[in-house]
């Protein structure tokens, strides 16, 4: 969007040079003041625009890496979820609770399996928040 000011810029900055030619020096140091002012503010857009586009490619990085890590883990919970439902006893004989103690053990055991993509998670979803905050977030 800035690249299509540019010649609007551009342009009012050689209508101010062409007008300080038929001017007095006052006026002249005045439309000189004017024009510094304008070039000074364009570069601080200009510099704040892409500070944004910057943050924005980065956060879009990190949000792309949690994507990654997230899409596996929820599935494998849905399908944990699923197993966890039905394990419910069926009847109280002690070979059925014994394979419900073992799915159990099972599930757990692939619980604990999990754990280093559930801190992976954890981390990148904090740097996703910490980039989406602050100083950089305010427009």
């Amino acid at each position: 969007m800035l690249d299509d000011r540019a010649p609007n810029v551009k342009s009012v900055k050689e209508s101010g040079e062409t007008l300080q030619l038929n001017l007095e020096a006052k006026e002249r140091q005045a439309i000189k003041n004017q024009t510094a002012q304008l070039d000074k503010r364009w570069s601080d857009l200009n510099f704040r625009a892409e500070q944004r586009s910057q943050t924005l490619e980065n956060i879009v990085s990190i949000a792309q890496e949690f994507q990654e890590v997230r899409e596996p883990l929820v599935g494998w919970l849905d399908g944990a979820e699923k197993r966890f439902a039905s394990l419910e006893p069926s009847t109280m004989d002690a070979d059925n609770i014994e394979k419900i103690i073992k799915d159990l053990v099972d599930l757990g055991n692939e619980m604990n399996l999990q754990d280093e993509k559930t801190k992976k998670l954890a981390l990148v979803g904090k740097d996703l928040q910490n980039h989406c905050k602050g100083k950089e977030y305010c427009f």
